[in-house]
């Protein structure tokens, strides 16, 4: 058993964590070509981590987890320029 495995039986999101890290940075570079402002960028970056970690579960059989989340980011900016603070 590897430490990543133990880390997510111990700790909830652990898996996601470790499936979102690797496209953090990608994360924010995205968010801040849609916002054009680095404040609008950190703000949306956080609102797609709470939004994605929210959903991981729910992704039904998606296996590329790449995808899953460019999907995520842009609905999530369509949602936030349309009906702010929604999920």
């Amino acid at each position: 058993m590897t430490k990543a495995d133990t880390q997510s039986k111990t700790r909830p999101g652990s898996e996601f964590n470790l499936h979102f890290h690797p496209f953090s940075g990608r994360v924010y570079r995205t968010a801040l070509l849609l916002t054009q402002s680095p404040q609008a960028a950190k703000h949306l970056a956080g609102e797609i981590y709470t939004c994605a970690r929210r959903k991981y579960e729910q992704r039904l059989g998606t296996s590329d987890f790449r995808q899953w989340l460019a999907y995520t980011i842009h609905s999530n900016f369509v949602s936030e320029t349309t009906y702010p603070t929604s999920c």
